[in-house]
């Protein structure tokens, strides 16, 4: 059997739906973002971007990679 047993047809068992990671990230960050409010929320988002693309200039696969899901996760 492979590494990534199907749970069905469409998607191996540790894959996640975007709708699925977006609850994940609301339940671990809203109350968080509701303090900092939008404008705050979007200058560390902005923050994130500038980190992300300093990595695709330079950085290694780890960076990109970290860098990638913390742009995500805002």
């Amino acid at each position: 059997m492979s590494s990534h047993q199907e749970t069905d047809s469409s998607r191996p068992a540790d894959d996640v739906s975007l709708t699925d990671f977006q609850a994940k990230i609301r339940a671990m960050y809203h109350e968080k973002d509701v303090q900092r409010g939008v404008d705050g929320t979007f200058m560390w988002l902005m923050e994130e971007v500038g980190e992300l693309a300093s990595a695709l200039r330079e950085g290694s696969l780890e960076e990109l990679s970290g860098e990638f899901a913390d742009v995500l996760a805002w």
